[in-house]
């Protein structure tokens, strides 16, 4: 399929079928998919130049009234952050897809500034949720007012991720929190989360982390910064989120999860962001240099690179 999202080497896309390779060892589902049908895949996969091979088992079909752009969104954006929200929260598919999910719970979500986050704030309005706190990195209520009119649900409440702003308040109060800005205030989570034996904390895996501890490129005392996961681990009710991997083992789940997010798309009850283009293309060669970190600083912020849908 023509790939319609790139994100840093494509881990997912949307697209659609431009040619389909078939022989008598095919299976029946090459067989049902059209030329020209819109796709999708939760399998990582590398583009070669303008196209992606890919094995029409890992290909999910969507309905041709989504706009590409705005369903390469629900799966890069959505979906992880949906998945963030219900990881190590153990209930039955019925009730992890009710408007009622997370009703009366209050949940902290850090690192405000990733579009991931605001994403999972809203979805956890959506589904019941009676506060959510927001932590972002130099916040000031009077300043965000100034610049633009608010239009987050209201039980979204926006703070200065500065424990000094946010740990009294917090402690005790909260009963799902979603860490974003690993290990950044990393003691003060913690503290949130000995406060109270029902509290649950699921830590994002950081990639840029991994790498830094793989490489041992880090740059100065940035590595002093690095908490080992098992030390995490060892905290009551906390898991750790490593959605690539999840995306191997769980891929039925996650398609259920998908089918759902796009049901709420159809229904107009989420609105993807989607704010430049780019054709992958044009993303492969600079992978490695400062371009390719300014795309990933966009995409973070909340600037999707798509490419326009096109027949």
């Amino acid at each position: 399929p023509r790939p319609a999202l790139t994100h840093g080497p494509i881990s997912c896309f949307v697209g659609s079928v431009y040619k389909r390779d078939m022989d008598s060892t095919s299976s029946e589902r090459t067989f049902s998919i059209q030329r020209g049908a819109m796709v999708t895949s939760l399998q990582r996969c590398a583009p070669s130049t303008e196209y992606i091979t890919i094995d029409s088992d890992a290909l999910i079909v969507l309905s041709e009234k989504f706009d590409a752009g705005e369903a390469a969104s629900v799966v890069s954006t959505f979906l992880p952050a949906f998945v963030a929200l219900h990881h190590g929260n153990f209930v039955s598919p019925a009730q992890r897809y009710s408007h009622a999910a997370f009703s009366g719970q209050r949940i902290l979500i850090t690192g405000g500034h990733q579009w991931v986050a605001n994403v999972a704030a809203r979805l956890a309005c959506m589904h019941g949720a009676a506060q959510v706190y927001v932590l972002r990195h130099g916040y000031s209520h009077d300043a965000a007012g100034k610049r633009r009119k608010n239009t987050a649900p209201q039980q979204i409440v926006y703070m200065n991720s500065d424990p000094d702003v946010w740990l009294d308040r917090l402690r005790g109060v909260v009963d799902v929190i979603l860490d974003y800005d690993y290990p950044t205030n990393l003691d003060a989570v913690t503290q949130v989360l000995s406060a109270r034996d029902d509290c649950r904390l699921v830590c994002i895996k950081p990639t840029t982390l991994e790498r830094a501890r793989k490489t041992h490129a880090a740059r100065p005392g940035w590595w002093n910064r690095i908490h080992d996961y098992s030390a995490l681990l060892a905290l009551p009710n906390a898991s750790l989120l490593d959605y690539k991997q999840l995306r191997k083992t769980n891929t039925r789940e996650l398609e259920a999860d998908l089918k759902y997010l796009f049901h709420l798309l159809s229904k107009r009850m989420i609105r993807p962001k989607i704010d430049s283009y780019l054709r992958p293309r044009d993303v492969v060669p600079c992978l490695n240099d400062a371009m390719c970190r300014r795309l990933e600083r966009r995409r973070i912020e909340g600037e999707l690179i798509v490419e326009p849908w096109r027949r």
